[in-house]
């Protein structure tokens, strides 16, 4: 079961589409609870790649030799900016890569070109640590707006799971920015304008990542040992509202489709049923549930 888990985690290589598909996976009952929650939590390992991308960039051997510095020169504002030297411009810069994180859902991507740069010496390392923070910052509020439309069981994993992505953020952020003020202070980045800084961005990645994925697999662990009343799986299928707009590969969806067409065949037995003799919750989550089949099928047609 858990190697299981880790390779789906590992062949995703996009923590967000593995949050997505474990999500999804609770909600439609694809596997068990167990097995769900378990790749929920092994999501931050998805970064795997990234982290080996950024150790090549240490041993790279074209390293240092497309520097945006020596083509454009220091007087240019693009230089300006990633150096440091304006931090009105940085601030801007940290928004606006906020902003293509959050609609792009391309975190590894930037973070990988953010690390890129620090390489080359064109970004200053405390610039790339601001960005840092607001690409991972983008991919939680993502998964925070996803919340109010889900029902039940699911809206409580998904609640607690972008939580404790907030607190491991935050933590990360203060933990990363003490580290760096640390070494600077005692002139680890002295040597010349490449040293040590692209080992420290790693480090800084590795602690991101690290500490969500060592607080979401504690919880997990003791939350999978809870049994759970059944009123707590009185509503499924809700994140069928939003299956288009969570990042599922072609793969998943195709698997998800087959298993709503045979989900809502064999709940066609209630329709020969005579409902008036049923009981009227029971009556109404079947029809919640049907509708939202119906709306999940429509959007994996």
């Amino acid at each position: 079961m858990v190697f299981e888990q880790l390779k789906l985690t590992l062949k995703s290589f996009s923590v967000l589409k593995n949050q997505h598909e474990a999500l999804v996976t609770l909600d439609f009952d694809k596997s068990q609870r167990r097995e769900a929650l378990m790749r929920l939590c092994f999501s931050p390992m998805a970064a795997w790649l990234l982290v080996l991308v950024l150790l090549f960039f240490i041993i790279s051997p074209l390293r240092h030799h497309f520097s945006l510095t020596a083509m454009l020169g220091m007087e240019n504002v693009v230089v300006r900016t990633l150096l440091g030297t304006d931090w009105l411009y940085a601030a801007v810069l940290s928004g606006v890569v906020f902003v293509i994180s959050y609609f792009t859902r391309k975190e590894l991507l930037l973070v990988g070109i953010v690390g890129f740069l620090i390489s080359q010496g064109d970004m200053h390392l405390f610039l790339g640590l601001m960005l840092l923070a607001c690409i991972v910052l983008a991919r939680i509020l993502l998964n925070l707006h996803w919340v109010r439309f889900l029902e039940s069981y699911s809206k409580g994993v998904w609640l607690v799971t972008c939580g404790i992505s907030f607190v491991t953020w935050a933590l990360a952020v203060h933990f990363s920015f003490e580290i760096y003020r640390s070494l600077l202070q005692g002139g680890f980045f002295a040597q010349s304008m490449y040293a040590n800084r692209l080992e420290t961005f790693i480090l800084a990645v590795c602690l991101y990542y690290g500490l969500e994925l060592v607080v979401l697999s504690v919880w997990g662990h003791f939350y999978t040992q809870k049994n759970p009343e059944p009123s707590e799986f009185a509503i499924k299928y809700s994140s069928a509202r939003i299956l288009k707009k969570l990042s599922l590969s072609k793969l998943f969806k195709e698997d998800l489709k087959d298993q709503v067409i045979v989900t809502k065949n064999n709940q066609r037995v209630y329709e020969n049923a005579d409902l008036d003799l049923l009981p009227k919750r029971l009556v109404e989550l079947h029809r919640k549930e049907e509708s939202f089949l119906t709306t999940a099928l429509s959007s994996l047609t």
